[in-house]
């Protein structure tokens, strides 16, 4: 005997009239088609929370602060499925994250070295002498420390 048709027994026994008609507008609404082992999550599905929607809402909340216009939206969701994908091609490869830091300081020590060698070529076409490079390049390791 299931635990639904215990209760109802003893409610009958009992004579609760009103809890009956509960039980009947209860056992309608949410046991018919559904199966009751389903109810209890212990060791019976993998989540059982909302983290993944939950996390989902919480990114598009600070890609979008306000309401975007049609196109932003469509725009905005097309880059971040590419990021996405590129994170799973990442991820194939064994780099599982790579953090915000060395991309920014990778950036800075690139734009630091293209800077560098367009006063180099101005220096080279004005014919400067090798001791004025040298002052250059040591210039630029001086501030690539600093970077780091």
């Amino acid at each position: 005997m299931d635990i639904f048709s215990l209760i109802k027994t003893k409610s009958i026994e009992k004579n609760s009239c009103q809890f009956l008609k509960f039980l009947e507008y209860f056992y309608e609404t949410y046991l018919i088609g559904y199966d009751m082992k389903s109810w209890n999550y212990f060791n019976n599905i993998e989540h059982i929370t909302n983290n993944a929607s939950e996390s989902l809402n919480n990114s598009l909340n600070k890609l979008f602060p306000m309401k975007p216009k049609f196109y932003e939206l469509i725009n905005k969701l097309k880059e971040q499925e590419h990021l996405s994908y590129y994170d799973y091609q990442m991820k194939i490869k064994g780099i599982w994250r790579m953090k915000k830091k060395i991309k920014t300081k990778t950036d800075e020590i690139n734009i630091l070295i293209e800077k560098f060698k367009n006063k180099e070529a101005k220096l080279i076409i004005i014919k400067y002498d090798r001791s004025d490079l040298t002052k250059l390049w040591f210039e630029c390791l001086t501030n690539l420390n600093n970077i780091l």
